[in-house]
């Protein structure tokens, strides 16, 4: 059961590093030239799709839930490989990890508003 709460954690921690990666980037904040980059990159010549205004990395970087899920597998697969979990606790904490880390993507979402 330790181990579904420390992977549940993991979610955690990716879905708020994705919020505050997200936050920081923003204009006027810390790290503004990140966020001058991806608008600079935020052309469809630059990665040729032919698709919607901005950039897929320039999308992904920019946003909460694309970030969490890919932040919560690596930590996952971080603690399971340290500390070797039996496979059905890793099953259930990964998925409580990605459950938790949208549900604090969903609240950063939510506190920030529309953008």
């Amino acid at each position: 059961m330790i181990h579904i709460i420390c992977l549940a954690v993991m979610g955690v921690i990716a879905g708020t590093i994705a919020g505050l990666w997200t936050r920081i980037i923003k204009l006027d904040m810390i790290f503004d030239f990140v966020w001058k980059w991806l608008n600079e990159k935020n052309h469809d010549h630059v990665v040729l799709t032919g698709r919607g205004d901005q950039a897929p990395i320039s999308k992904f970087l920019k946003c909460v839930f694309c970030l969490t899920p890919w932040l919560a597998f690596i930590l996952d697969a971080c603690y399971i490989i340290l500390y070797h979990p039996a496979w059905y606790l890793c099953i259930i904490g990964v998925f409580a990890s990605l459950g938790a880390g949208n549900f604090v993507a969903e609240v950063i979402y939510a506190l920030r508003g529309r953008e």
